[in-house]
């Protein structure tokens, strides 16, 4: 058992320094004692049971949330090894929970989890009375005697149980090798269809029921003009993972480039549906779907003026636009450059057209009804999207 009381600051990259007598703010990293490094060194305790108590987040004068966040904040920075759990054979107990302070119980002189702890260690906490102190029962007892004590200063402290979780990694090393191997297939200007088969099959051997080796097979089917297959294949995975949206994404563009257009743009509906939106007005959306706005406008565009069937109906476009805009401002921006780009080349065509020779033109009438013309599927964007994942 180890019990932290004192002070603790975090830096600007969120690492965590607990604070020894000598320790000064300005070289945190060189006079504090990292919490990482104290939870590494007490996963590698042999002990079958360990816990961390943290009551370093003190009310006072001059405090600065940023740099002294609550003692479950600090926990909540702690990092993981990949794909695994930050504590794994460790159990936490913050002192308080997001936004409040340890706070001081002035009858007895003692902070109020420091007090709830010595009165919990010295029986009270043993509800069952078998001599054996339980950690749900001391965060039980915690939790209820902190409650009773605060009434008193008028200042609310709720402890937060962080318990351990030693379950092995999503992924193993072998699985996540496979994975990647498979993934540059996707870079290569020709791919043997027989070796990416294999190597499919390798990758989700080694994965299990993971979904990576599907998402990039796909992608590998897409690179390699298999279109029939990739729209199979991505149909499959839409319909067993219905939250994603790469799926989404490759179908979409998939029916832009056979020419049924206005299917093309009911999965851009369905694709937008599935993005997060911005959790308030001004905030910027994810990285992710960030990327994809300029490149649904773009589609959007050519649906609405360069697909001569005009086979989306205007009230279908109208929706795709009022969706984008409840993804906020920084969305219709995106969206509404992409839009530009085609209207750009669309203009580009239309003035080589009016120059050229008949033979020059009938080619570039061909060519002014291709989707690739003014757009591209992001498979790097995508490959990247699929293998950031890998450590969740």
């Amino acid at each position: 058992m180890v019990y932290v009381a004192g002070h603790a600051f975090q830096d600007s990259d969120k690492t965590v320094y607990l604070a020894p007598r000598e320790f000064s703010k300005d070289q945190a990293a060189a006079t504090g004692v990292s919490l990482q490094w104290l939870v590494d060194a007490m996963e590698q305790c042999k002990a079958k049971e360990k816990i961390l108590l943290l009551d370093a987040c003190n009310a006072g004068p001059g405090i600065t949330v940023q740099k002294e966040p609550s003692t479950a904040e600090m926990f909540e920075s702690l990092k993981a090894p990949p794909g695994q759990a930050a504590l794994r054979t460790v159990t936490g107990i913050a002192s308080c929970s997001k936004g409040q302070r340890g706070q001081v119980v002035p009858a007895r002189q003692h902070g109020l989890f420091a007090e709830a702890l010595s009165e919990g260690f010295a029986g009270k906490a043993d509800k069952n009375r078998d001599n054996r102190l339980e950690t749900t029962e001391l965060y039980s007892y915690l939790s209820d005697a902190m409650a009773s004590l605060a009434g008193s200063i008028q200042q609310r402290q709720t402890p937060q149980l962080f318990l351990p979780d030693n379950r092995p990694p999503r992924l193993s090393a072998d699985a996540k090798k496979a994975i990647r191997t498979l993934a540059r297939l996707v870079s290569q200007s020709e791919i043997d269809p027989a070796v990416a088969r294999n190597q499919y099959d390798a990758a989700q051997a080694a994965a299990g029921q993971e979904i990576e080796p599907k998402l990039l097979f796909g992608l590998v089917l897409l690179k390699s003009r298999q279109k029939a297959d990739a729209l199979k294949h991505f149909e499959g995975l839409k319909a067993e993972q219905p939250k994603l949206l790469l799926p989404s994404e490759a179908l979409a563009w998939l029916r832009f480039e056979r020419g049924t257009v206005s299917a093309g743009v009911d999965e851009l509906l369905d694709l937008l549906d599935k993005m997060p939106k911005p959790g308030g007005p001004g905030e910027p959306s994810s990285r992710e779907t960030q990327a994809l706005f300029p490149w649904i406008g773009q589609l959007r565009e050519f649906a609405g003026t360069v697909d001569e069937r005009r086979s989306t109906p205007a009230q279908t476009l109208s929706k795709l636009d009022a969706v984008v805009a409840s993804h906020g401002d920084a969305a219709v921006k995106l969206f509404e450059q992409g839009r530009e780009e085609t209207r750009t080349k669309l203009k580009q065509f239309d003035a080589r057209l009016e120059s050229g020779d008949e033979a020059a033109k009938a080619r570039l009438r061909i060519d002014r009804r291709k989707i690739t013309e003014y757009a591209q599927f992001p498979l790097d964007a995508a490959v990247e999207g699929v293998l950031a994942g890998l450590d969740r």
